[in-house]
């Protein structure tokens, strides 16, 4: 199979992925060896290695039908099957959104279809994804190239309904096509497609979600809420021979166009079809002339900079790669968009790693180097100690040793006192997790859901998800105070030990709950945004809106299980440093009192003893080092995408 443009990133992220997950993996033994491995310090890189191995680099495509989604698909990423493998034809279109990937779980060959009739489920899209009694799958082969074809016509398919029928699932009844003489219409007859087969690329870690339109952009929440923003890459087609429509500016500014505000998703917009504007009459400046100005109305009439529109042919490029024409390639501009794409989509999905996971990982390792520094201030001190012991009497070595035993009871003092401070942290732990307990949320979702099944109106549903969404932030609100508590305690056990025993520490781990507080009310507006433009276009269709509001609560109750988890976290963390501090002064100060016995007894030298502390010393700056070299490799960001190709980046199309 030939290569595609797009084969070195997708390797790129593949090997970073894999270098990441070493990397993860020696950090493991590092903490081991060290004497710094715990549950929760196996938990956190283990979680980490798990987001590495199932995750994928999405690229999703949005438009109205029959603006060549599916061409540009194939022309992509398909070209060296040697033909079309998904449906692209004139009249034979995708008319479900469908997901192509290979299930690095199962490893196993599928294609899954959910019929259209689930819509009338309560159940959102994600739920419905585990329960295989929902769906269809078919035999999937793929021996031959024709053969997969063949098989993936199936999401083409369509069903006539009635025209009540097909809003009860649903769908806008100005969407609808023409009513025929038995008064039917005709709706896709799949919800949704799941694709799973052994494609270089999808197995590296690539998925494509391809949307079919504005029946099931608006008809599917899910796909504007949670899928489409989880891409790296969205690339929205506009069509060169129909221009900008009245439904490409309803697609692009209800459901795609708001995805600009989303960090680390890559915007695209593509003029499709450009070869329509091809005359062999005309030069090539001419032809450039006649582009250029297709592309300034495009540009004003989705009111974005001309920058950030791609021109291609997916036909033709599809044809050039195919036949090898490099001539025809380069007129397609196909090579462009795939340049494009490769760095955003790398560099949005490292981002997201590295931001959010790798983050983690850092923490671990800095905690380990202030354990080892501690470590070694311990040892030197000792070392000192042993340098004036050679001039000491044995009443002086006698009188260290009494030393030594004092500091160790006022250790064991402080390690008394840890007990009651854990268990002050732990309360107020215990409350935190009250406040947005399970309880708390299933007592709102009840209420809700009841509210849900009782209502008789579209309005009603509304104002009972209003309700809901304003006892979720009253919970959060009493969640951040108490967060608040919970910092200063942790910062005032601190400094307690910091003055009244002298050991030094870095301020105690945060819990962010402002932060936290933020992420739910633009996880609440967002969903605000979506609630007023299906209360003005969808207010008869009330399962929609159920299944809508479903998503909403499940969405919630995601969030706040991750703070649940994220609290637990911080409970587990914010002491450790200290505890780590005490018990490693326990163990310098027995090495010491051991040493001091040898030496007064005389069964070890005093420079026997000073150099095994020299190495132990160089062992400590060994895995220092060691540290500094992991540290270096999780702190290195991914390289930010520069290019003068598009503006994508600016902050106005894609904010970061």
């Amino acid at each position: 199979m030939r290569a595609t443009g797009l084969n070195n990133p997708v390797e790129q992220f593949e090997e970073w992925r894999i270098n990441l997950a070493k990397t993860l993996k020696q950090l493991r033994l590092w903490l081991r060896r060290n004497g710094m491995f715990s549950p929760d310090a196996d938990i956190r890189i283990h979680h980490v290695l798990e987001s590495l191995e199932e995750d994928y680099l999405t690229i999703a495509f949005a438009g109205e039908f029959s603006r060549g989604k599916t061409e540009l698909i194939n022309a992509l990423f398909f070209s060296g099957f040697g033909q079309r493998i998904l449906p692209s034809e004139a009249g034979r279109t995708t008319m479900c959104p469908t997901e192509l990937f290979f299930d690095r779980v199962t490893h196993q060959t599928y294609l899954k279809l959910l019929p259209i009739e689930t819509r009338r489920e309560a159940l959102s899209l994600d739920a419905i994804k585990n329960l295989e009694q929902f769906w269809r799958e078919i035999p999937l082969s793929t021996s031959s190239a024709g053969e997969m074809a063949h098989a993936f016509e199936v999401i083409t398919e369509t069903c006539m309904v009635s025209e009540e029928v097909a809003i009860e699932l649903g769908f806008s009844k100005k969407h609808l096509q023409g009513k025929l003489e038995n008064g039917l219409v005709e709706i896709p007859k799949w919800r949704h497609a799941l694709i799973s087969f052994p494609h270089p690329l999808l197995k590296k870690g690539l998925k494509i979600l391809d949307t079919p339109g504005l029946n099931a952009l608006g008809a599917e929440p899910e796909l504007t809420l949670n899928l489409l923003p989880k891409a790296q890459a969205v690339i929205f087609i506009l069509a060169a021979d129909a221009g900008v429509t009245a439904s490409d500016l309803e697609v692009w500014e209800e459901y795609v166009g708001p995805i600009k505000e989303r960090a680390n998703v890559g915007l695209f917009a593509v003029l499709n079809k450009i070869d329509v504007l091809w005359d062999e009459l005309s030069n090539p400046q001419q032809m450039e002339k006649s582009l250029s100005k297709v592309l300034q109305i495009t540009a004003r009439q989705l009111n974005i900079p001309e920058s950030n529109i791609l021109p291609v042919s997916a036909r033709k490029g599809l044809v050039a790669k195919i036949q090898n024409d490099k001539e025809m390639l380069a007129m397609s501009r196909i090579s462009e968009l795939e340049n494009v794409l490769s760095e955003t989509l790398l560099d949005n999905k490292k981002n997201i790693f590295w931001k959010r996971l790798v983050q983690d990982a850092i923490a671990l390792v800095e905690d380990g180097q202030t354990t080892l520094l501690s470590k070694r201030a311990h040892l030197h001190q000792q070392h000192q100690q042993l340098q004036n012991l050679k001039q000491k009497s044995q009443q002086d070595i006698q009188a260290l040793i009494e030393s030594v035993i004092a500091q160790q009871d006022d250790l064991k003092r402080q390690m008394l006192a840890l007990q009651p401070s854990r268990r002050l942290i732990e309360r107020q732990t215990n409350m935190l997790l009250e406040r947005l307990g399970q309880n708390q949320l299933e007592r709102l979702i009840v209420t809700i859901r009841q509210q849900m099944i009782s209502s008789k109106t579209t309005l009603s549903l509304f104002r009972g998800m209003r309700h809901f969404n304003q006892n979720v932030v009253s919970l959060f609100e009493e969640f951040t105070r108490e967060a608040e508590l919970a910092n200063k305690m942790a910062a005032a056990v601190y400094e307690k030990f910091e003055t009244k025993y002298g050991l030094q520490f870095t301020a105690p781990q945060v819990l962010e709950a402002k932060r936290y507080r933020r992420e739910l009310l633009a996880l609440m507006s967002k969903d605000n945004g979506m609630n007023q433009k299906m209360g003005l276009i969808m207010t008869e269709h009330s399962n929609l809106v159920r299944r809508f509001f479903a998503l909403q609560i499940n969405n919630v109750a995601l969030f706040l299980t991750e703070v649940r988890k994220s609290i637990k976290s911080w409970n587990q963390r914010v002491i450790h440093p200290l505890e780590q501090q005490v018990y490693n002064h326990r163990d310098s100060l027995n090495q010491q009192l051991a040493q001091l016995q040898a030496i007064k007894s005389q069964k070890a030298t005093t420079g026997g003893q000073m150099r095994a502390l020299e190495n132990m010393m160089n062992e400590i700056d060994v895995e220092f080092e060691s540290a500094r070299n992991t540290l270096n490799v999780l702190k290195t960001p991914p390289q930010q995408y520069q290019s003068n190709v598009v503006s994508i980046k600016q902050p106005k199309f894609n904010a970061h």
